[in-house]
């Protein structure tokens, strides 16, 4: 007696035509194979009618597509196309479905034979018009399915991760990084830690803040994949500094290599990385300070004086300064006359115009972008390949870090 996976696959067959129900003896061994071949056209005739070949196997999809090919190229569907295997039930029926060119073969979850030709319940032992191959080994047929999970979840598994697992931990990160995000995290290996008494000496001399500083240092929100990267990008991290790529001696993010890319996970991307990041130290001048120090803003540091900007500049802000350098400005006597001819109400108008509020990096910068300045007014940003303009001023400098804001330094004066 035929057990139920053979009745399966037989009924089956009978249902869509393929084969009728008295083409299968009593102890379910007539050649199923030969009595399709032998009724090619009608196959032919279901497949422009419905344009689907239905094969119902025992158990198991994948693996058999060989075997399946010519078991449908014996039932005489001829040109077979492509194959496509898809995890979820088609046609109703229980199991994944396999596609050649046009014809389905469905795998049923309650068959008990993992192989499609030949099976024990229809004893299809007659050779195939094209030779067997050989069944495909159980390491090659179904791949080990990469591990999923959020950032902390991949970590945890990876099991080279243990010391940055541990920091984040301790520094009250894991809630952070397991939440939605998007987030990519340049994330170091152990063999880039300390060790021993190091790392022990490293966690204990490290303050709670300062650690939180170097672990959202490594974060930068959004979701940014190798392909993305480029020589001299610089991306902001959760951190609130900036990491630069270089892609000139391998692929790096700062001073580290970056061994491992785009290691997917539900809530973000993850680069392996072999050494561990530390944010630079905040900027101990002002926005002022800073241009003083700098000496190539004498006109402009004047010229704030002259207006009784210097306070609102030195304040806490931040700001974001589109600073013109002392080229940018009349020379000699125009600069005199400039100054003469301006009253302190108009200068503070074209000062202001060159500030606006919060920080804007240079990786912020959109082409066509509007920002708002402490003027009022907007400059408008453009974007080439030569770098940003506002309102036509190059910006030749990005991103001074202040500890009040940001510079960049521009070519020319803006006027509102």
């Amino acid at each position: 007696m035929m057990n139920k996976s053979a009745c399966l696959l037989v009924a089956a067959m009978a249902a869509v035509g393929l084969v009728s129900a008295m083409d299968v003896d009593a102890a379910g061994t007539k050649n199923l194979r030969a009595s399709v071949a032998s009724d090619a056209s009608q196959g032919r005739r279901r497949l422009d009618e419905d344009g689907d070949f239905v094969i119902v196997e025992t158990n198991g999809c994948e693996p058999n597509v060989a075997r399946a090919k010519d078991f449908i190229a014996a039932a005489g569907q001829g040109e077979l196309g492509s194959t496509e295997c898809l995890a979820d039930p088609v046609n109703g029926c229980p199991g994944g479905c396999c596609r050649i060119g046009s014809a389905y073969f469905i795998c049923d979850s309650t068959g008990s034979e993992s192989s499609f030709l030949p099976c024990v319940c229809n004893s299809l032992t007659a050779p195939p018009p094209n030779p067997v191959p050989p069944p495909v080994s159980a390491a090659a047929e179904a791949p080990t399915a990469a591990f999923v999970g959020d950032i902390v979840d991949i970590a945890i598994a990876d099991n080279d991760f243990n010391t940055l697992v541990d920091l984040v931990a301790t520094a009250g990160l894991v809630d952070t990084l397991k939440s939605p995000g998007p987030f990519t995290v340049f994330a170091p290996l152990d063999a880039a830690f300390p060790s021993g008494v190091e790392l022990e000496s490293f966690k204990n001399s490290t303050d709670l803040d300062t650690l939180i500083s170097i672990l959202t240092y490594h974060v930068v929100p959004g979701r940014v994949p190798a392909a993305a990267m480029f020589d001299g990008a610089t991306l902001e991290t959760v951190e609130g500094s900036v990491v630069t790529i270089s892609l000139t001696n391998g692929t790096k993010v700062n001073d580290a290599n970056i061994v491992m890319t785009d290691i997917e996970a539900d809530n973000g991307i993850i680069h392996v990385i072999d050494a561990v990041l530390i944010p630079p130290p905040p900027p101990e001048l002002d926005i002022v300070q800073t241009a003083i120090a700098d000496g190539g803003f004498t006109t402009l540091v004047d010229l704030i004086a002259t207006a009784g900007l210097v306070e609102t500049l030195s304040g806490t802000g931040p700001f974001t300064v589109f600073a013109p350098n002392d080229v940018a400005f009349p020379q000699g006597e125009e600069l005199v006359k400039f100054k003469e001819d301006t009253d302190m109400d108009t200068l503070a108008q074209i000062l202001t115009f060159h500030v606006a509020p919060g920080i804007i990096r240079s990786s912020d910068l959109m082409d066509g972008a509007e920002v708002t300045t402490l003027e009022g007014s907007t400059v408008t940003v453009s974007l080439d390949d030569d770098g940003a303009m506002i309102n036509g001023a190059n910006v030749i400098v990005a991103d001074i870090g202040t500890s009040n804001g940001i510079i960049h330094v521009i070519d020319s004066v803006l006027m509102p």
